[in-house]
């Protein structure tokens, strides 16, 4: 697993297997990540977490972008590691209760039919809580003041969070930056909604992007999105 730091308070924990990616926030004994990666890597989470000085007992907070395993794997054994509040949309927590699946929908492009293959041979997720349910729009100020976003179209439950005085998005999978290119995922249960989540997140005003599946852009990340605008909306029709 790769680990570098985006921010001064944001480290990006990299999966290499399928260029998957978590990430923390640093707020000493009540921190917390975004998403946990894919399933049976929780040795490799907690092994970041030590380079930063912390215990998985530290993790106080885990917001899920969504319900697929490359995003919620190691969910049930950090949730299991400490007092750490989960939060999720109430369609994509109803399916990590039961146990997270893989991702599914249409493929866009040829990228995404391969990743729907590669999906059909990946390892399901254990059935993990989901404490707090967000629809969009609630401000988490236990969890740092974190803003939730609805982007929905990729799954129907998808969030993507806003935080910090820097600015910082993480979308998880409602944009990718697959090979360094900005564009909505690949695969998406409804791309027509995904393309518009991709619009309203180039309303927003950040700095940096953190995706699930590709490098973060460090800076003027906003203007990035709204140049790719014409782009994402001329591939949709």
């Amino acid at each position: 697993m790769g680990y570098s730091e985006v921010t001064d308070r944001v480290a990006r924990m990299w999966f290499p297997a399928i260029d998957n990616n978590a990430f923390l926030i640093r707020a000493g004994s009540a921190s917390t990540l975004v998403d946990c990666g894919p399933p049976g890597k929780g040795g490799l989470v907690a092994k970041a977490l030590a380079r930063c000085g912390l215990r998985p007992a530290d993790v106080r907070h885990l917001v899920v972008t969504h319900c697929h395993t490359d995003h919620t794997g190691n969910l049930a054994s950090v949730a299991a590691g400490g007092d750490v509040t989960v939060y999720g949309h109430p369609v994509d927590a109803r399916i990590i209760r039961e146990g997270a699946e893989r991702p599914r929908g249409a493929a866009n492009r040829l990228l995404g039919r391969v990743m729907l293959a590669m999906a059909k041979r990946s390892s399901s997720a254990p059935a993990a809580p989901v404490q707090a349910e967000l629809r969009g729009g609630e401000e988490l100020e236990a969890a740092g003041g974190i803003t939730c976003i609805a982007t929905p179209g990729h799954t129907e439950g998808h969030l993507s969070y806003l935080w910090g005085e820097g600015k910082v998005l993480f979308v998880g999978d409602a944009a990718t930056r697959m090979f360094r290119r900005l564009d909505v995922a690949p695969i998406n249960e409804a791309d027509g909604e995904a393309r518009s989540s991709f619009a309203r997140l180039a309303e927003l005003d950040f700095d940096v992007a953190c995706f699930g599946h590709g490098s973060p852009i460090r800076g003027r990340a906003a203007l990035r999105f709204r140049r790719r605008l014409d782009h994402v909306a001329a591939h949709g029709r």
